[in-house]
């Protein structure tokens, strides 16, 4: 009777109530966790920055130039309680583009979907990040705005989504740097996708494959390009993504470098003797990025700014040349070293805020935000987070085995397959992304893994018992046969 009756209700009604009901125990369960925690915490030097960019025209080089304009409204009506309040709003969004993917791409039922949905918000780092002056909330609504219309791209095939799916994921890179491999890989399988889920006539496939291919590569690259030439005016710098993108490379392959790479730029392979830090240890690249005696900054005192940014990009590029598989040899080994507790659980607690912030970021933070104390890091949600070490170190490295899993299941049954598809090559890209171009142990950088491991566990699941119901029904008329 109950089913009848349901079934009577207006499809829209339905949707629409059930809408109302997840928005409703998202924002009970935010709340609630709000009221418990609402205080604003810091990482040291980035918090610095951001707040440093929203409160001057100055910007970050090497950090995100629109996560600040967020940071912006906050310190306007000087509350660090805003900020939270509305990257809880983010962390709140994110959930329902996780449930449109799982109901309307992945054609989840309503309780897979909600009790996914109702993890995701309760997942470490997600509450977490969302109370932390960071990019990493904002930056993952905007890969799960385009993980949503990619999903309806490759379910619908309107160019829409796709220009969507573009936009979402320059929104993602211009918040998170680090996502920049991950966006244009999975722009660039959109189309594929899209012409492997299309179940046309095969000519009419290829054609709309060939459009498909044109579109995205038209407004990718105006778009990227605009964003590049933007980010160059705002920097006074040529156009690009970030302006100390040299700076970074060059640590990332530090081990990789020799004498004979210096020279072929014009630079004296005797810099090399000036470096005080080791050069062959992976586990020193960060200190070659950031601290003195480092080769960038080595670098930097005899070349300046400018020219050293320029070699630095071409000594990374000759380095990487000559040993493309060095890059993988690192980042296997950085990947072991999540295993070391003596690496890995102080990394933990850098990234649990534990460093006191300087005296100018605490007066800053009073005048423009009205936090007078920043949180011990196993205080509310702090607590949460530290004891998430191995979690996010399994969301990691289970990313690619669920990814495969995903697309096997795709295979099987063609109910969601989109959205299997979709976020296999996302999980695919983004722990490839960290195996190659994370270069210290870092809980942050896995802040996205757990999420999309959620959401990818409900879309496995259901495709398993779809492909349960086709393999006994196939059975039963093998037998009716």
């Amino acid at each position: 009777m109950w089913r009848s009756a349901e079934s009577a209700v207006h499809p829209g009604t339905r949707r629409m109530n059930e809408w109302l009901i997840i928005v409703g125990l998202l924002s009970i369960l935010k709340l609630a966790i709000f009221a418990v925690d609402p205080n604003l915490r810091v990482f040291l030097g980035d918090s610095a920055s951001y707040l440093h960019a929203a409160l001057t025209t100055w910007n970050p080089p090497d950090r995100s130039i629109t996560y600040h304009w967020l940071v912006a409204l906050a310190t306007r009506e000087q509350s660090g309680l805003l900020l939270v309040g509305l990257q809880t709003g983010l962390g709140v969004a994110s959930c329902l583009l996780a449930n449109w993917i799982l109901r309307r791409g992945g054609a989840v039922p309503r309780l897979w979907a909600t009790t996914t949905v109702l993890l995701i918000a309760l997942e470490p780092a997600q509450l977490f990040y969302e109370r932390m002056l960071m990019a990493e909330s904002a930056g993952f609504l905007a890969l799960m705005a385009m993980l949503a219309a990619g999903t309806g791209f490759v379910g619908q095939g309107r160019l829409r989504w796709l220009v969507l799916a573009v936009l979402s994921g320059l929104a993602a890179v211009s918040l998170r740097m680090s996502l920049l491999p991950v966006v244009l890989g999975l722009t660039a399988l959109l189309p594929l996708m899209r012409y492997l889920v299309d179940a046309g006539e095969a000519r009419k496939r290829r054609m709309r494959l060939a459009l498909h291919v044109i579109v995205m590569l038209v407004v990718s690259v105006v778009m990227h390009t605009g964003y590049k030439v933007y980010y160059g005016r705002v920097m006074d710098c040529a156009p690009s993504y970030m302006r100390n993108e040299g700076q970074m490379r060059l640590g990332l392959v530090v081990p990789l470098i020799r004498p004979e790479h210096l020279s072929r730029v014009g630079v004296s392979p005797e810099l090399l003797s000036r470096v005080s830090i080791p050069l062959n240890d992976p586990r020193t690249r960060e200190a070659h990025m950031w601290m003195s005696g480092g080769l960038w900054q080595v670098l930097q005192n005899e070349l300046g700014d400018e020219q050293a940014l320029r070699v630095a990009r071409k000594v990374a590029a000759r380095a990487l040349r000559s040993d493309p598989l060095g890059l993988i040899r690192m980042g296997l080994a950085t990947t072991l070293d999540y295993f070391d507790s003596s690496i890995a659980q102080p990394r933990m607690q850098d990234d649990l805020g534990s460093r006191a912030p300087d005296e100018k970021t605490l007066v800053d933070l009073g005048e423009s935000l009205h936090v007078y104390r920043v949180p011990r890091s196993d205080e509310g949600v702090g607590r949460w987070f530290a004891g998430a070490r191995w979690w996010l170190t399994g969301a990691f490295l289970l990313g690619t085995p669920l990814a495969l899993l995903l697309l096997w299941r795709a295979r099987v049954t063609t109910a969601g397959r989109e959205a299997k598809v979709v976020l296999a090559f996302c999980l695919l890209g983004l722990c490839a992304s960290q195996v190659l171009f994370s270069h210290i142990v870092s809980f942050r950088y896995l802040h996205a893994m757990p999420a999309l491991l959620l959401l990818g566990f409900a879309l496995a699941m259901f495709a398993s018992r779809q492909a349960s119901v086709c393999v006994d029904a196939a059975a039963g008329q093998n037998a009716a046969d």
